[in-house]
């Protein structure tokens, strides 16, 4: 029976020969991401310059709350046109010649 070092090692080998292979596997990159830590610092902003809310004080504002509304908006707004138009960009830029061109783009 070979020893735990022995079948140790072997996994090791065998996982660093799967990472040799996919040395470069395709990714995904996160354009946006809407942070409850954000909102929550927006939520005095907006009363302080939206005449509707006078009545709110930012400490009445739960977690609970800031998170139903975090899952709202996430649920409803569509970024369809902004990732299509992120994902033309970024093939715009590709250079197969040599890297990536320096386009700008808005």
């Amino acid at each position: 029976m070979p020893s735990k070092a022995g079948r140790t090692n072997d996994i090791l080998e065998d996982f660093l020969g799967e990472a040799k292979v996919d040395a470069h596997p395709v990714g995904s990159h996160v354009l946006l991401q809407l942070d409850e830590t954000s909102v929550r610092s927006e939520i005095g902003h907006l009363i302080e310059t939206d005449e509707t809310l006078t009545s709110l004080t930012a400490d009445t504002v739960t977690d609970v709350d800031i998170r139903a509304a975090c899952r709202a908006v996430a649920e409803h707004t569509d970024l369809s046109e902004e990732g299509g138009g992120a994902v033309f960009r970024a093939g715009a830029r590709c250079d197969p010649r040599g890297g990536a061109k320096a386009r700008q783009f808005p």
